[in-house]
């Protein structure tokens, strides 16, 4: 059995005689079954050319009407416009419909008013839908984040949730291919899947921008500087599209392979149009690797163990192993332990877990713990054939869970924040640090302990902050006015 499409512009007469032609068959016959297809001017140019050059066909008017075989989704043929389709439903029902003007004209006039009224009803609903926009398809992660993100409770509202899939490198090729196809893959994963083509509609009526793009790697015949550079112009384009598209508590999560915490510095200038607070960078990940090999060194289980804390940018983070927590069962001894003959059935004492640094056990490992590190990094890539994803996707995830749980945290991880002074760091730039999460917004947990070992190496970290951002020309004044937009 056929399903027929009709498509055209609203305000089109014979779209319209062709609607109403179609609502009457399927009223008088039960296998008559059709669906409407309405684009404004402006849109319908866009939707007929892509409809020609999927189906090699070369309609110019409206409407556009085509019949699928084997009901909806099969395969595509033509009919034409709506000289095609009064010969076709007479040859097929036997039917000549012949309207007068008059009718016609109040015909378009409903059509527009029931049309109009649609697009606010639409309008209305997608204002309580939360949108999410994933830039960097291509990157193994996506395959790890998808499933788990719409797992997290309280990301879908009861409106739905829409997914929207863009690549840059994509939008530059042209190439729509990739994108239609993970379109495809996570389409019944949620209520709804798009392919936007551009930045600016990337960010319209966004809730939540992860960007996970490969193209802010290093590339391999790129020295430092071109590729800090080559971040900047990226980020300033970013900036372009958040503050004329943008809604003002947009959430945006760097997750990328690239220089995420200089990124995000970069967006807290550029972005004028969003809270800076809602800039954070993945940066948990990097104490990943060194903690699995540390649990093997000193052969504890990993879930025994803190994750170590990662300070500063990502270009030169100090990830601080000594500060590694390890859960110990303590027992304490009641008196009757000492005196006891032995014969008591009363207990002897009790056993309490207590947070113990290992740096006692993993100091002596030290030299052979950043030498494995090393190793793993350079052999493991090239063994997979891609780049370690696995640790960067749970630390995204675990940050998602905790900021859209809406109560405060007494989780303390690594995150690339704008810090607001804490620890030594200047005010107004994004970097890794101890964070907590206090049910509105991330900051800076300035009560965490740190060693003095770590405090000389935070030190030498903030010099070396200063530096490279007057040689980027990122103004120390900036500090000061991302400080102020901080309390905003």
């Amino acid at each position: 059995m056929a399903f027929y499409v009709i498509s055209g512009k609203p305000d089109c007469i014979d779209f319209v005689q062709v609607k109403y032609v179609c609502s009457y068959l399927a009223d008088k016959l039960p296998t008559f079954e059709y669906k409407m297809i309405e684009q404004p001017k402006g849109q319908w140019e866009f939707f007929l050319h892509e409809q020609n050059q999927k189906n090699n066909w070369n309609h110019r008017t409206s409407p556009l009407i085509w019949k699928e075989v084997a009901r909806r989704g099969g395969k595509a043929f033509l009919i034409g416009g709506i000289s095609e389709f009064w010969e076709y439903v007479y040859d097929y029902y036997g039917l000549e419909a012949v309207l007068p003007k008059d009718d016609l004209d109040a015909l378009i006039q409903d059509n527009m008013a029931f049309y109009q009224n649609k697009l606010d009803e639409e309008a209305s609903e997608a204002q309580k839908i939360f949108r999410i926009t994933i830039n960097g398809i291509k990157n193994p992660i996506f395959s790890l984040i998808v499933p788990s993100l719409l797992n997290i409770p309280n990301i879908r509202p009861p409106a739905g949730l829409l997914i929207r899939l863009f690549d840059m490198e994509i939008e530059m090729t042209q190439d729509f291919g990739a994108l239609l196809e993970v379109m495809e893959a996570t389409s019944d994963m949620t209520d709804k899947v798009e392919v936007v083509g551009s930045l600016q509609h990337a960010f319209d009526d966004c809730d939540l921008f992860i960007d996970i793009d490969q193209d802010y790697a290093r590339k391999e015949d790129e020295c430092m500087d071109m590729w800090l550079i080559r971040n900047m112009s990226l980020m300033a384009a970013f900036g372009d599209a958040v503050n004329g598209h943008a809604k003002r508590d947009l959430k945006i999560i760097l997750a990328h392979p690239g220089p995420c915490c200089f990124n995000g510095t970069l967006l807290a200038e550029y972005c004028t149009a969003i809270k800076p607070s809602n800039i954070i960078a993945i940066s948990a990940d990097k104490g990943s690797l060194p903690l699995s090999i540390i649990s093997k060194l000193c052969k504890v289980p990993l879930d025994q163990l803190s994750a170590p804390p990662v300070w500063g940018l990502w270009l030169t983070p100090f990830i601080d192993v000594g500060s590694v927590l390890k859960r110990c069962d303590i027992q304490r001894p009641y008196q009757r332990a000492i005196k006891t003959d032995g014969g008591s059935t009363l207990p002897l004492g009790r056993i309490t877990p207590e947070l113990h640094y290992i740096h006692y056990m993993s100091d002596e490992f030290e030299e052979e713990l950043w030498n494995r590190v090393n190793e793993t990094k350079e052999t493991v890539p090239r063994i997979l054939g891609r780049p370690l994803t696995y640790a960067k996707a749970m630390a995204t995830i675990k940050v998602l869970e905790i900021w859209f749980s809406g109560k405060p945290s007494d989780e303390i991880i690594s995150l690339g924040i704008i810090s607001n002074g804490s620890f030594g760091f200047p005010a107004g730039l994004c970097l890794s640090q101890p964070a907590n999460f206090d049910g509105n917004s991330w900051s800076p947990f300035k009560n965490f302990p740190i060693s003095d070992h770590a405090k000389i190496k935070v030190d030498e970290l903030v010099s070396s902050l200063e530096e490279l951002f007057t040689n980027y020309h990122i103004s120390s004044s900036f500090y000061i006015q991302s400080a102020c937009r901080l309390m905003i």
